[in-house]
């Protein structure tokens, strides 16, 4: 085997490597779940009022849902 032969089989099996590395990252679940939450970490750190906002919104519609449920029973 030359040396050019050589040098191109290693550079298909670092653009294979390469390849492969790039499918993983978007089809591995539990690695993009780590990023998200790291993500949502991230951003809840530098603004934490969309969260609280969100948080207080859902904590109405919870309670919404458990006044209409026990008003409808009533009637």
């Amino acid at each position: 085997m030359t040396d050019s032969a050589k040098d191109a089989a290693a550079d298909a099996r670092q653009r294979l490597a390469d390849t492969l590395d790039q499918i993983e990252d978007r089809v591995n679940i539990p690695k993009k779940v780590g990023t998200w939450s790291k993500q949502a970490s991230d951003s809840y750190e530098n603004n934490p009022v969309p969260f609280l906002v969100g948080a207080a919104a859902a904590a109405l519609a919870v309670v919404g849902l458990v006044i209409w449920g026990v008003a409808s029973r009533r009637s």
